[in-house]
């Protein structure tokens, strides 16, 4: 009887201890993507960089400028958004040994139309607009929620959209 018991208790004790292992966060990653570039291809900004150990998925951040104009008005306004590998915009993949996210061009002009709307200008009035910006990445690990991992040097890039 007392070998069941030890046995049952030792079976409850390693349950509860792989439990804990598990519930405990990921650590934080110790270092910044490296190598990271903003180009500008064939109707897509492709933002690419070197590989993150531990980084199970990555946000793109960009800050810039929105300069616009409605033909006879000229505007400015701060542009701020981040772009997620697992969000579902644009594509991501790896390539030649670094990892990507392609982000369509007409995807950041119906971002900066609406960002334009919010700052009280119908879009629709809007002619041509200029984003003028840099970007950066940070590799993520679960669990979700804000992480203060490091980012990587930024790139600039532009978007000039002129209405069809």
């Amino acid at each position: 009887m007392k070998v069941k018991v030890s046995l049952a208790m030792l079976c409850v004790v390693s349950l509860l201890v792989a439990a804990s292992v598990s519930a405990r966060p990921a650590p934080r990653l110790t270092d910044a993507p490296a190598n990271f570039q903003a180009d500008p291809r064939s109707g897509y900004i492709v933002f690419s960089w070197e590989p993150l150990r531990g980084a199970e998925k990555y946000s793109v951040d960009v800050e810039g400028t929105i300069i616009w104009t409605n033909g006879a008005v000229r505007r400015k306004a701060k542009f701020e958004w981040d772009f997620g590998t697992m969000d579902g915009i644009g594509v991501t993949g790896t390539t030649d040994g670094r990892v990507f996210l392609a982000i369509p061009e007409r995807t950041f002009a119906r971002i900066v139309l609406a960002i334009i709307e919010t700052e009280g200008f119908d879009r629709r009035s809007v002619v041509a607009f200029l984003l003028d910006a840099e970007a950066r990445v940070k590799g993520l690990n679960p669990p979700p929620g804000p992480q203060n991992n490091k980012f990587s040097n930024t790139d600039d890039f532009q978007v000039l959209w002129i209405a069809p």
